[in-house]
Protein backbone atom coordinates (compact mmCIF):
# COMPACT_ATOMS: atom_id res chain seq x y z
CA UNK A 1 0.00 0.00 0.00
CA UNK A 2 1.08 3.35 -0.94
CA UNK A 3 -0.44 6.68 -0.11
CA UNK A 4 1.33 9.83 -1.06
CA UNK A 5 0.63 13.54 -0.27
CA UNK A 6 1.66 13.79 3.25
CA UNK A 7 3.94 16.34 2.26
CA UNK A 8 1.25 18.93 4.04
CA UNK A 9 2.74 22.32 3.56
CA UNK A 10 -1.02 23.49 3.65
CA UNK A 11 -4.11 23.47 5.44
CA UNK A 12 -2.58 20.36 7.16
CA UNK A 13 -5.40 19.64 9.55
CA UNK A 14 -8.23 18.74 7.22
CA UNK A 15 -5.79 17.23 4.60
CA UNK A 16 -3.76 15.15 7.56
CA UNK A 17 -6.85 13.92 8.60
CA UNK A 18 -8.33 12.88 5.63
CA UNK A 19 -4.66 10.81 4.86
CA UNK A 20 -4.87 9.43 8.33
CA UNK A 21 -8.53 7.91 7.91
CA UNK A 22 -7.23 6.66 4.47
CA UNK A 23 -4.44 4.74 6.06
CA UNK A 24 -5.71 3.59 8.82
CA UNK A 25 -9.17 1.98 6.80
CA UNK A 26 -6.50 0.05 4.45
CA UNK A 27 -4.74 -0.85 7.23
CA UNK A 28 -7.42 -2.09 9.16
CA UNK A 29 -8.82 -3.85 5.89
CA UNK A 30 -5.60 -5.63 5.25
CA UNK A 31 -5.74 -6.90 8.79
CA UNK A 32 -8.97 -7.92 8.32
CA UNK A 33 -7.90 -9.93 4.96
CA UNK A 34 -5.37 -11.15 6.71
CA UNK A 35 -6.70 -12.74 9.37
CA UNK A 36 -10.09 -14.13 7.79
CA UNK A 37 -6.86 -16.09 5.72
CA UNK A 38 -4.82 -16.91 8.99
CA UNK A 39 -2.21 -15.43 7.85
CA UNK A 40 -2.18 -12.36 10.31
CA UNK A 41 0.23 -14.39 12.59
CA UNK A 42 2.74 -14.11 9.66
CA UNK A 43 2.78 -10.88 8.39
CA UNK A 44 4.50 -7.74 8.98
CA UNK A 45 3.34 -4.17 8.09
CA UNK A 46 5.40 -1.49 8.69
CA UNK A 47 5.12 1.72 7.98
CA UNK A 48 7.68 4.52 6.54
CA UNK A 49 8.00 7.82 5.70
CA UNK A 50 11.14 10.06 3.90
CA UNK A 51 11.25 12.70 6.42
CA UNK A 52 9.15 13.78 9.16
CA UNK A 53 7.28 17.50 9.84
CA UNK A 54 7.97 20.20 12.07
CA UNK A 55 6.51 20.76 15.62
CA UNK A 56 5.50 24.27 14.66
CA UNK A 57 2.61 25.42 12.30
CA UNK A 58 4.04 27.63 9.54
CA UNK A 59 1.90 30.79 8.12
CA UNK A 60 -0.42 28.39 5.45
CA UNK A 61 -1.65 26.27 8.39
CA UNK A 62 0.91 23.74 7.31
CA UNK A 63 4.20 22.26 8.54
CA UNK A 64 7.30 21.99 7.35
CA UNK A 65 10.01 18.79 6.50
CA UNK A 66 11.10 17.87 9.99
CA UNK A 67 14.02 15.49 11.03
CA UNK A 68 11.86 12.55 13.14
CA UNK A 69 8.63 10.78 12.29
CA UNK A 70 6.73 7.78 13.65
CA UNK A 71 6.45 4.56 12.11
CA UNK A 72 3.90 2.22 12.92
CA UNK A 73 4.68 -1.85 12.77
CA UNK A 74 1.71 -3.70 12.67
CA UNK A 75 0.96 -7.95 12.55
CA UNK A 76 -0.19 -10.47 14.67
CA UNK A 77 3.10 -11.50 16.27
CA UNK A 78 4.19 -7.51 17.18
CA UNK A 79 3.94 -6.67 20.73
CA UNK A 80 2.09 -3.28 20.69
CA UNK A 81 2.82 -0.20 22.22
CA UNK A 82 5.06 3.28 22.11
CA UNK A 83 8.62 2.26 21.33
CA UNK A 84 11.53 5.08 22.17
CA UNK A 85 11.32 7.78 23.99
CA UNK A 86 7.72 10.27 23.85
CA UNK A 87 8.70 13.06 22.06
CA UNK A 88 8.99 16.13 24.15
CA UNK A 89 7.76 19.60 22.77
CA UNK A 90 9.78 21.66 25.35
CA UNK A 91 13.23 20.32 23.83
CA UNK A 92 13.38 20.34 20.26
CA UNK A 93 16.51 20.98 18.20
CA UNK A 94 16.25 23.92 15.60
CA UNK A 95 12.17 23.26 15.85
CA UNK A 96 12.45 19.49 15.19
CA UNK A 97 11.24 17.05 17.52
CA UNK A 98 14.79 15.10 18.18
CA UNK A 99 15.20 11.73 16.71
CA UNK A 100 14.36 8.80 19.25
CA UNK A 101 14.73 5.60 17.77
CA UNK A 102 16.70 5.02 14.18
CA UNK A 103 14.50 3.62 11.41
CA UNK A 104 17.47 1.45 10.36
CA UNK A 105 17.74 0.00 14.21
CA UNK A 106 13.92 -1.04 13.35
CA UNK A 107 14.97 -2.38 9.95
CA UNK A 108 18.00 -4.32 11.61
CA UNK A 109 15.65 -5.96 13.90
CA UNK A 110 13.07 -6.73 11.31
CA UNK A 111 15.98 -8.62 9.63
CA UNK A 112 17.14 -10.37 12.09
CA UNK A 113 14.03 -11.69 14.22
CA UNK A 114 11.42 -11.46 11.16
CA UNK A 115 13.41 -12.87 8.55
CA UNK A 116 15.88 -14.79 10.32
CA UNK A 117 19.06 -12.77 8.74
CA UNK A 118 21.22 -11.38 11.58
CA UNK A 119 24.16 -10.60 9.38
CA UNK A 120 22.03 -8.69 6.92
CA UNK A 121 22.36 -4.95 8.64
CA UNK A 122 25.40 -5.04 11.02
CA UNK A 123 26.23 -1.83 10.31
CA UNK A 124 23.39 -0.69 11.96
CA UNK A 125 24.01 -2.37 15.85
CA UNK A 126 26.37 -1.88 18.43
CA UNK A 127 27.69 1.44 18.75
CA UNK A 128 27.98 4.76 17.05
CA UNK A 129 26.43 7.31 14.98
CA UNK A 130 24.48 8.66 12.48
CA UNK A 131 25.83 11.42 10.70
CA UNK A 132 23.85 14.93 10.26
CA UNK A 133 25.57 14.58 6.23
CA UNK A 134 23.37 11.53 5.43
CA UNK A 135 20.14 13.66 6.27
CA UNK A 136 19.11 12.29 9.79
CA UNK A 137 19.90 13.88 13.21
CA UNK A 138 23.45 12.38 15.42
CA UNK A 139 22.33 10.60 17.74
CA UNK A 140 24.93 8.35 19.99
CA UNK A 141 24.59 5.39 22.03
CA UNK A 142 23.25 1.93 21.84
CA UNK A 143 21.72 0.92 17.92
CA UNK A 144 21.20 -2.63 18.91
CA UNK A 145 18.01 -4.00 17.93
CA UNK A 146 14.41 -2.97 18.99
CA UNK A 147 14.18 -5.93 21.50
CA UNK A 148 10.53 -4.92 22.74
CA UNK A 149 9.32 -5.66 19.28
CA UNK A 150 9.47 -8.64 19.01
CA UNK A 151 7.29 -11.82 19.86
CA UNK A 152 8.67 -14.91 19.03
CA UNK A 153 7.20 -14.54 15.38
CA UNK A 154 7.55 -18.09 13.69
CA UNK A 155 9.05 -18.91 10.85
CA UNK A 156 7.58 -22.53 10.04
CA UNK A 157 7.22 -24.55 6.88
CA UNK A 158 3.43 -24.78 6.50
CA UNK A 159 3.26 -21.16 7.56
CA UNK A 160 5.10 -20.56 4.81
CA UNK A 161 3.79 -22.74 2.01
CA UNK A 162 -0.01 -22.12 3.03
CA UNK A 163 0.87 -18.18 2.07
CA UNK A 164 2.82 -19.09 -0.71
CA UNK A 165 -0.04 -20.93 -2.12
CA UNK A 166 -2.93 -18.45 -1.44
CA UNK A 167 -0.41 -15.81 -3.42
CA UNK A 168 -0.43 -17.94 -6.36
CA UNK A 169 -3.88 -18.83 -6.22
CA UNK A 170 -5.64 -16.43 -8.59
CA UNK A 171 -8.30 -14.13 -7.02
CA UNK A 172 -11.41 -16.28 -7.57
CA UNK A 173 -9.91 -19.41 -6.35
CA UNK A 174 -8.60 -17.79 -3.08
CA UNK A 175 -10.63 -18.84 0.03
Amino acid sequence: MSIGSFDTHVFQPAIHARLLASLAGGLAELRRFAIERELWDGLLVVTYSEFGRRAAENRSRGTDHGAAAPQLVLGGKVKGGLFGPHPDLEALENGDVPLGTDYRRLLATVAERWWGMPDALPEFRGQGTISRSDGYRRIGGNHSLCPRLYDGIGRGPARAARATQWANQSPGQRP
